[in-house]
Parts: C-alpha cells; structure tokens; sequence
C-alpha cells in the first residue's frame, strides 16, 4: 500500500468523526432605498447615478429593483432639446397617452421621500398632477419659460410597492424621473 492511499483512507476516517454544528441565519433585509429612476427610451445615455425604466411592465429589471407598468408603456421620448439641463429632463413618458398608466417599485414597508419631475421641454399644452402613494406630489402647468414643474413628498408604504398614479385633472401628464430615498 503506498503511503498517499493509507494517508486519504485515515484522512477519511478521521472526517467521519467530525460533525457540523450550523447556525441560522439572519432573514435578509434590503438596506435603505435610495434609488433615482429616469424614464427614457432604450439604448439611450442613462443619466449617472440613476436607473432607466423603458417601458416594460412591473418585473425584475436585474439590476437589484422590480419596477415598471400595469401595461407596457411604449409613450417615451427622447427630444435632445437645448432647453433641457440634463438628460433626465430631455427624456419622457406619457402617462395619459394609451389609457392612465400606473408605475410601481418592490421596496421595503417604511417612509419615503419622492421627488417627482414632470414635463416636456418640446410642448406645453398640459396641466401636470402626478400622485405618489395616494398623495399629491406634483401640481402645475408648464411655462414656455419653466416646462418642468417637480415636487417633493413623504409617504408611508405599507404593502411593498411605492405607486405613481395620474391625479384626476391632469391633462397630457409627462413624467421625467423620480428619486425615491427611504427615511425609516
């Protein structure tokens, strides 16, 4: 018998012997959100430090999030406008064009702070209103001077999913991106 088959035969008796205590792990818990969404057409520049939602419907991006519609939303726009001072506010959905869209986003129960931009550095002609959780985060008409209106609004999730709804009243809704940080 050679000496390396004798050394793995006492090796393997010796692992006999030893058992393994495990412990449980802790439940998995997704660190605060601080997530920037911009809305924008495929294969185009994603702003830096932001996620773009092009248009599919509520699923896992791959990217760490589930977001999206309650339909697919193909109403994007990219207008390379001078106007605009970046790109979050040069790209666009509609949200009234094909029916009133819904936008969801999988995030823990807590508050959260959502600042909400809406407009259309091209066409003016709308009143924009856009709800976050039941709670009115945007509320304007766009200027030539000022096609962007945006608000800032705290809201409590308590079923896992931030929602983005029209508000009744608004007209040709246009939504450029949203930054969503998780307060508790």
């Amino acid at each position: 018998m050679s000496l390396p088959s004798a050394r793995r035969r006492a090796n393997a008796r010796s692992n006999a012997r030893l058992f393994v205590m495990t412990e449980p792990l802790e439940a998995r818990r997704m660190l605060a959100v601080n997530v920037g969404i911009n809305f924008q057409p495929p294969n185009r520049p994603v702003p830096a430090g932001y996620l773009p939602d092009v248009g599919r419907t509520y699923s896992d991006y791959g990217d760490g999030f589930t977001y999206g519609w309650d339909v697919a939303n193909t109403a994007y726009r990219d207008r390379n406008n001078s106007l605009s001072p970046d790109q979050r506010y040069d790209t666009l959905t509609h949200t009234q064009l094909y029916g009133n869209r819904t936008w969801a986003l999988k995030v823990p129960n807590g508050t959260y702070s959502v600042y909400v931009a809406a407009g259309d550095p091209v066409t003016i002609n709308a009143f924009y209103g856009i709800m976050v959780e039941g709670k009115r985060a945007v509320w304007g008409a766009p200027t030539q001077d000022m096609p962007w209106v945006g608000g800032t609004v705290t809201v409590e999730v308590t079923d896992g999913t931030l929602t983005l709804r029209r508000a009744v009243g608004s007209k040709n809704n246009k939504l450029n991106f949203i930054q969503i940080v998780q307060q508790s």
